[in-house]
C-alpha cells in the first residue's frame, strides 16, 4: 500500500509541474530542518563537554578484572563539580611493552582503548563504575597502564 502511494506520488512529481515545485519547496524545508537539528545537536554536545573541566572529576580505585567472557574496568568517579552532573565519561587507557630491567621511559605502545563509563554522578557526590573494556596485550617485557580522562560530558 505504501510502495503504491509513492509510486503515484512519483508520478505526479514527474508530470504535474505544481506538485514538482511543491514536493521540491517541501524537500527544502526537510534538507533545511534537518540541518538545524544536526548543528544544534553539535552544539548542545560541546557545551555539555566545556561545563566540567577534567580537574574537577577524579577517578580511583581502579582495577580490572573479568565478569564471565568479558573484560571490564571498575572503580570510583568522583564530581567535585558543585554545578553540573556527569552524565558520561570517555577514558582513553595506553598499553605499553617495557623492557624489564630498561629505562621506562623506552616503552613501546601496543594498544589504545577508549571505554565509556555510562555512570550519572551528581554534583558533589561519587558513584561506582564498571565499563567494558578489550583484552589487554600481551607485552614482551612487562605490560605498563597508562589512563588519562579523554571527554567529560555533563547535563
Amino acid at each position: 500500500m505504501v510502495w503504491l502511494f509513492l509510486i503515484v506520488l512519483l508520478l505526479l512529481i514527474i508530470f504535474v509541474p505544481a506538485v514538482r515545485a511543491i514536493s521540491l519547496g517541501l524537500l527544502a524545508l526537510a534538507v533545511i530542518g534537518i540541518l538545524l537539528i544536526w548543528g544544534y545537536s553539535s552544539y548542545s554536545k560541546s557545551i555539555a563537554r566545556a561545563k566540567i573541566p577534567h580537574s574537577e572529576v577524579i577517578i580511583s580505585d581502579m582495577r580490572e578484572g573479568n565478569e564471565y567472557s568479558s573484560h571490564k574496568l571498575y572503580g570510583r568517579v568522583t564530581n567535585k563539580s558543585q554545578h553540573y552532573d556527569i552524565s558520561n565519561i570517555q577514558l582513553s587507557i595506553v598499553y605499553k611493552d617495557c623492557e624489564i630491567g630498561g629505562d621506562s621511559s623506552k616503552c613501546i605502545v601496543i594498544k589504545e582503548d577508549n571505554p565509556y563509563i555510562f555512570e550519572t554522578v551528581p554534583a558533589g557526590q561519587a558513584r561506582d563504575f564498571s565499563a567494558y573494556i578489550s583484552d589487554p596485550p600481551i607485552a614482551k617485557g612487562y605490560l605498563k597502564r597508562e589512563w588519562f580522562i579523554d571527554v567529560v560530558e555533563a547535563n
